[in-house]
């Protein structure tokens, strides 16, 4: 999948092209859409839907989101473009999506060939990390880098977002055996527990999904974090 610079630009640009946004007429006065997007436009999009399409507890104790899982994603959609028209030219009032992508260090640097690959499977030339990296919505993983304090002690209780992001990278999705539920509707939780004296730094912490996040908390279940991973103890 890796080609020429040269190539990997022409193809970029030809992908970009064939971008197209189309609209018809659904059932009973709906609307249906069709999109089609370049890998790059994918991350983007995937990642602001990702990032606003989670369940919503109701308001009673227990209560469940009933919404079905495209629902929710069209109304993500919908708030996307919402939040970007309602203050135009204005300074944005939250982030922007979050669009992380895994590239060598050599190959951003033009040192060696290679690509860039977003958490969501895209894959993406090194000439398009670079140009996105100059947007705060995408924080590049760099190989090799250091970049971000990522080792916070006690001094803080709440992860970051440059630990979120070097957990999710670690670990891609609940940590719990058995669970596929993706990072970005997971917890970081920490494994030894903050009001026990556990501190708040990427080797203490764990994607958890809420139900399973619940069960180790109910179950005062403990888990040994590695480099590549999870290990829980049940």
């Amino acid at each position: 999948m890796l080609r020429p610079p040269r190539d990997q630009d022409r193809e970029d640009r030809r992908a970009k092209a064939a971008r197209s946004l189309t609209k018809s007429a659904g059932p009973v006065g709906l609307s249906c859409y069709r999109v089609v997007l370049d890998a790059e436009g994918a991350a983007v999009l995937d990642s602001a839907i990702a990032a606003l399409s989670a369940p919503v507890p109701g308001p009673g104790a227990g209560e469940r989101d009933e919404r079905p899982a495209a629902q929710r994603r069209a109304d993500a959609l919908v708030e996307v473009v919402r939040r970007g028209v309602s203050a135009p030219g204005a300074v944005p009032r939250c982030d922007k999506a979050q669009v992380q992508v895994t590239i060598t260090l050599q190959a951003l640097l033009e040192g060696v060939q290679g690509a860039g690959v977003t958490s969501t499977g895209e894959v993406l030339a090194p000439s398009v990390v670079r140009r996105m990296a100059c947007d705060a919505g995408l924080v590049p993983v760099v190989l090799g880098s250091r970049g971000e304090v990522l080792d916070l002690g006690r001094a803080v209780r709440w992860f970051t977002p440059g630990q979120k992001r070097a957990i999710w990278l670690r670990d891609q999705r609940c940590t719990f055996p058995g669970c596929t539920t993706p990072a970005q509707w997971c917890d970081a939780h920490h494994v030894d527990w903050w009001s026990r004296g556990g501190g708040t730094d990427i080797g203490n912490g764990a994607l958890l999904c809420q139900r399973h996040h619940t069960r180790v908390h109910s179950d005062d279940l403990s888990a040994t974090i590695t480099d590549t991973g999870v290990t829980w103890h049940l």
